[in-house]
C-alpha cells in the first residue's frame, strides 16, 4: 500500500464514519496526507518504481479481510482498527528504509508519529488468532486486531 492509498483511505474513513471533528489526530493526518504534500515529498523525492519488499503475510488483501469476517467474525470496527494499526506499520516501513538525510524522512517521521501518538494514547488489546500455516511468522495481520477507544470509528 503505497502513501497515496493511505491518504485515499484516511479520507475515506473521515467522510463514512465522520470523524473529522471529532479526531484532533486524523484532522492533522488528513491534513499532512493532503496532495501537494505526497507530491512534494513522496513523488518528487523517489526513483521512479522504487519498491519496498514485504513478506506475503504483511499485506492486507480483501481476502484476508473477508476471512477474518468469516472465520472470526471480526465487526466492521475491528477492521476499522485493524486497518489503522496495519497503516501506521506501513509508514514505520517506509520511514526505516530512508536515509535520515532524505528531502521525505521529515515528512514520513511526522506521519508515524501522528499515527504512534494516537496508538499510544489508546488503550489496545491483542487477540491471539490462529495461524493458517505452520511455520508461518507472527506478523501483523494474522496475530492482532487492536481495539481503539480513543476515535469513535
Amino acid at each position: 500500500m503505497s502513501i497515496k492509498m493511505l491518504s485515499c483511505m484516511i479520507s475515506l474513513l473521515c467522510i463514512v464514519t465522520g470523524i473529522l471533528g471529532d479526531c484532533e489526530n486524523i484532522r492533522i493526518l488528513n491534513k499532512k496526507l493532503q496532495y501537494t504534500n505526497r507530491l512534494e515529498y513522496m513523488k518528487y523525492n523517489f526513483p521512479i518504481n522504487y519498491t519496498i519488499r514485504v513478506h506475503r503475510e504483511e499485506v492486507l488483501r480483501a481476502s484476508k479481510v473477508t476471512r477474518l469476517m468469516q472465520r472470526y467474525n471480526a465487526t466492521e470496527s475491528d477492521l476499522q482498527k485493524l486497518w489503522w494499526f496495519t497503516s501506521n506499520n506501513i509508514v514505520k516501513r517506509i520511514r526505516d528504509v530512508l536515509p535520515k538525510k532524505h528531502p521525505s524522512y521529515n515528512y514520513t517521521t511526522d506521519l508515524q508519529n501522528i499515527m504512534e501518538e494516537t496508538l499510544n494514547t489508546t488503550e489496545v488489546n491483542y487477540i491471539e488468532l490462529p495461524l493458517w500455516k505452520k511455520n508461518v511468522k507472527c506478523d501483523y495481520f494474522f496475530c492482532a486486531v487492536l481495539y481503539i477507544h480513543h476515535c469513535s470509528f
